[in-house]
């Protein structure tokens, strides 16, 4: 069953017990009308506590709209064999001082995600509190394995915890999954990174991943750290991992220069404790102004 918005406002909301299956979910888009809707946060799927199965959802935009929308919002709902594609910011990069715009799947509240590719979509983030977060898959306390994150990207966040791939909250983890070709091209503050970024995270753990060709842009300012593959901190842990080919930004600001990495950046915050790697091969990372922090 095929299920085309034509552009045109919301999908689908599921409430608790309810499950979709062998869906196509297509042409969505946020209207400016929508961002004054606070009790709805998905613009093709509102899950709360139900399945999904054998999806695709796709084709999805979000221009310049002062909101905190997700294409997909996941609220304790397992999602499987599902495949989200295309769902893109689609305004210009600076275009919103504020919110976050264009989160393609955010899943909270011990959401499960399995068998799932996000790929080729477009993030922008913002800068107001917990609305800045700014990646194509953002994880709270809610975990992803045997999926597939790829070809996506982040346009420019003002003040964030950003990725090009997945940002990771509290007690999340990923597993067994591929997190590739993901980039970001601007940013003026926060963390960012080009694959997976942990950095507000205590307890996350990616274990038996592959984080490749993952890439960050030149044009950054103000930001802590940066780093091409992996950021993790406080507390955080990759364990079994192949980290390679990832690249950190080719110039940056003295302010960013000493905390960041081409493949994976490790640190504490404020006395926190710091992240951990265990049983790692990273190789083949680059980071152009500092090659002595190409790896880790």
């Amino acid at each position: 069953t095929v299920i085309d918005a034509e552009d045109a406002g919301r999908i689908l909301r599921l409430a608790a017990g309810a499950k979709a299956s062998n869906l196509t979910l297509a042409n969505f888009q946020m209207l400016s009308a929508m961002a004054q809707v606070t009790t709805l946060r998905g613009v093709a799927l509102d899950a709360r506590h139900a399945v999904v199965e054998d999806c695709i959802i796709r084709d999805g935009k979000v221009g310049a709209v002062k909101s905190w929308e997700h294409y997909i919002y996941l609220e304790g709902t397992v999602m499987r064999r599902t495949t989200v594609a295309n769902c893109r910011y689609t305004g210009t990069e600076t275009a919103i001082w504020g919110n976050s715009a264009g989160v393609a799947i955010y899943a909270l509240s011990q959401s499960v995600l399995e068998d799932v590719t996000v790929e080729d979509c477009r993030t922008k983030g913002g800068n107001s509190g917990g609305k800045s977060i700014a990646a194509p898959v953002v994880l709270s306390d809610s975990s992803m394995s045997h999926s597939i994150v790829r070809r996506n990207s982040e346009c420019y966040a003002e003040s964030a915890s950003s990725a090009g791939g997945l940002l990771l909250y509290g007690a999340s983890a990923l597993t067994d999954t591929l997190v590739e070709s993901n980039s970001v091209a601007q940013h003026h503050s926060g963390s960012v990174v080009g694959g997976v970024n942990m950095n507000a995270s205590s307890t996350a753990a990616i274990d038996r991943c592959i984080i490749r060709g993952n890439s960050m842009g030149s044009s950054l300012q103000n930001t802590p750290t940066v780093a091409g593959g992996i950021l993790a901190s406080y507390g955080s842990t990759l364990r079994n991992c192949l980290v390679y080919g990832n690249s950190g930004p080719a110039s940056a600001s003295t302010a960013v220069a000493s905390g960041s990495a081409g493949g994976v950046a490790m640190r504490s915050n404020s006395g926190s404790a710091t992240g951990r790697m265990e049983n790692c091969t990273v190789y083949g990372n680059t980071l152009a102004y500092n090659p002595n922090a190409a790896g880790v």
